[in-house]
C-alpha cells in the first residue's frame, strides 16, 4: 500500500475489547481469556522504505497486520 493515495493508511487510536476470568480450586486455577473481541482489524506497525530513485515516487510501505480475536483457556497448579 502507498502512504500517500487517497484513502490509503490512517492513522489513530483503536479501542480493543480483552476479558479475563479466573477459577481458583485450591492449588488449582482455570482461567479463560480473550484478546481483540470485536476482531477489530488494523495495522500494528507500518514503515515506508527509503526512496529508490527519485524523492517524488511514492514510496511503498511495509505493513504489519493485526492478530484476529484470540480466545484461550489456561490451567495452573501451585506448586
Amino acid at each position: 500500500m502507498f502512504d500517500r493515495q487517497i484513502g490509503g493508511l490512517r492513522y489513530g487510536a483503536r479501542t480493543l475489547a480483552s476479558a479475563r476470568i479466573a477459577f481458583p480450586v485450591g492449588r488449582c486455577a482455570v482461567e479463560l481469556w480473550g484478546t481483540n473481541l470485536g476482531n477489530a482489524r488494523y495495522v500494528q506497525f507500518a514503515a515506508s522504505r527509503p526512496p529508490a530513485f527519485y524523492s517524488g515516487i511514492p514510496r511503498p510501505t511495509d505493513l504489519v497486520p493485526s492478530e484476529g480475536r484470540r480466545i484461550g483457556l489456561t490451567a495452573r497448579i501451585a506448586g
